[in-house]
């Protein structure tokens, strides 16, 4: 896969493309082309990157970002037939990852604490969508000096309850502060 940045003088247009054959003895075929405002997103641009660790690379289109390391995103993959590239996710991160078959888009919501939103996509070859969304998990340090614990890890699921993470490879996500943390605990049935 051959990844093109073109950006004339002048131009306010960054335009993207990406090339991709199926092996050695193809030529090149154009599978994606986007224009990118340059206006909207000077720092932008793209990269070729293997985000879910199957061999297979995509493709992250960076955009605007904020005063903190989190920036919009998009990830492009290639469908089916490898005949085009498709929009296969798209949020505000400062990283994204995949644990044990699940996409984590992970940004910082304060200066002392960081968002997790974890989905179950349910398939390659189709946009995650939000209701594929199984926890949203709140890791926050607390900057009191009296404070007992210092960083919290909360697992929250669709109904904003919260539960414990049926993965534990999941709770890898706790230690963005180290691994020294608190998880917070389900509230206990009625009886």
């Amino acid at each position: 896969m051959l990844l093109a940045v073109g950006h004339c003088d002048g131009d306010s247009t960054r335009t993207i493309s990406v090339h991709y054959r199926g092996s050695a003895l193809e030529p090149y075929r154009r599978v994606l082309e986007i224009g990118q405002d340059t206006a909207e997103a000077p720092l932008g641009g793209a990269a070729l990157l293997d985000v879910d660790g199957d061999g297979e690379h995509e493709m992250e289109l960076r955009g605007m970002c904020g005063a903190g390391p989190n920036c919009e995103g998009s990830i492009y993959r290639l469908n089916r037939d490898r005949a085009d590239m498709f929009l296969f996710f798209s949020g505000g991160y400062a990283r994204l990852a995949y644990i044990d078959g699940h996409l984590v888009e992970s940004g910082r919501s304060s200066c002392c604490s960081w968002e997790h939103h974890v989905f179950r996509p349910h398939s390659a070859f189709e946009p995650v969508e939000e209701s594929e969304m199984e926890y949203r998990v709140i890791v926050g340090m607390s900057i009191r000096a009296d404070a007992d614990d210092d960083t919290t890890c909360t697992f929250l699921d669709r109904q904003g309850r919260i539960v414990l993470p049926q993965s534990q490879d999941l709770l890898q996500l706790c230690e963005i502060y180290g691994a020294d943390y608190v998880l917070a605990q389900p509230d206990a049935l009625p009886r």
